[in-house]
């Protein structure tokens, strides 16, 4: 994996993403218009873990996935792209985390009156 790519994907797991959903996404950040299996290479990651991230990606609208007709018969190729500017996804990533720790500052809050 490219530095860049595991540094980016290392800071991403701190955070809290999936080992595998923050490997697919910083690969993502790096290589635009990717194939799963050269994520699932170059990530260093299995074909089911690729399929879950992907799935989790889109789910929260950071990537896209467009499917490339191949010629004669066969499924289409999928294509996979950040759906947004990176930036626009940091920023999703840290409303999450604002949003996280206001709850557990409620949280404690509350749990001090039980004192």
């Amino acid at each position: 994996m490219d530095p860049q790519v595991e540094e980016l994907s290392n800071i991403l797991n701190q955070l809290g993403l999936p080992k595998n959903v923050a490997k697919t996404l910083a690969y993502l950040r790096y290589h635009e218009d990717s194939l799963a299996v050269d994520i699932e290479f170059n990530a260093g990651l299995r074909q089911p873990e690729v399929s879950v991230a992907i799935q989790y990606l889109i789910s929260k609208d950071w990537i896209k996935k467009k499917n490339i007709k191949k010629e004669g018969k066969g499924r289409p190729v999928r294509i996979y792209r950040l759906s947004k500017p990176f930036q626009e996804i940091i920023k999703d990533i840290e409303m999450e985390k604002k949003d996280s720790i206001s709850k557990m500052e409620m949280l404690m809050e509350n749990l001090k009156k039980f004192y």
